[in-house]
């Protein structure tokens, strides 16, 4: 999965930042995928951009890439790239029903794009842990 290629060494952790859309059962996965997909593809899309326009900074970072022995120049045009973009993009039609753009995106801001859910307010048991009043 190119989900878990490309974004697992940062997303798939049990800590709410970065928001840790890979973590927990497949169900969960898939669902806080969906959840997050605005801001994935906000991210993806930054890639199109020059670094001077970007609003916000790609993802995956260059030092993922780095590790993946990927320079940025090689992943703007990468076939995985294209992959995420149209998942995330799939996913925000049949949410909405219409083909999202970046430019509709950025005119919402990225800070007031969809949040991402995460699966570290879960319990083992999948139920939602409540910290009242304690961060995380």
């Amino acid at each position: 999965n190119a989900f878990h290629r490309y974004c697992a060494q940062c997303h798939h952790e049990d800590l709410a930042f970065p928001p840790n859309f890979l973590h927990g059962s497949p169900g969960q996965v898939q669902e806080q995928i969906r959840d997050c997909a605005e801001r994935i593809l906000f991210r993806l899309e930054m890639w199109e951009l020059a670094p001077s326009a970007r609003l916000e900074a790609p993802m995956p970072p260059v030092t993922a890439l780095q590790r993946l022995h990927l320079s940025p120049e090689q992943w703007a045009g990468h076939p995985d790239l294209g992959v995420l973009k149209s998942y995330t993009a799939d996913l925000l039609v049949s949410q909405s029903g219409k083909s999202p753009r970046l430019e509709d995106l950025a005119a919402k801001g990225y800070d007031n794009l969809r949040a991402c859910s995460s699966s570290s307010r879960l319990g083992h048991d999948g139920r939602e842990r409540h910290n009242f009043g304690v961060a995380g």
